[in-house]
């Protein structure tokens, strides 16, 4: 969990030393592209890295009742085919 979509050194390395091999990005779809930075660069960190996107892209992910959060869950994608196939859909408006 970060504080907005902000991924620090700091944070991966403490990741790092508790032991943590496995990753799972979930930020608001309004910064996809901090989230395609930030899982690329990921995997250069972490045994495996995921994300998860709101399966109602219109939805902040704290706002998916249980059914949308699974979903969402089981339909994680990994980073390189998250960073081709997503556009920045805000700019498409």
């Amino acid at each position: 969990c970060t504080f907005g979509a902000k991924l620090s050194l700091e944070q991966i390395l403490k990741l790092q030393i508790k032991g943590v091999s496995n990753i799972i990005i979930f930020f608001d779809i309004d910064v996809i592209n901090k989230i395609k930075k930030h899982s690329i660069d990921l995997l250069n960190e972490f045994d495996s890295v995921k994300i998860m996107q709101s399966s109602d892209p219109s939805k902040d992910p704290a706002d998916l009742n249980e059914e949308e959060m699974k979903e969402s869950y089981n339909n994680q994608i990994d980073p390189i085919n998250f960073y081709f196939n997503k556009v920045q859909v805000l700019k498409l408006k």
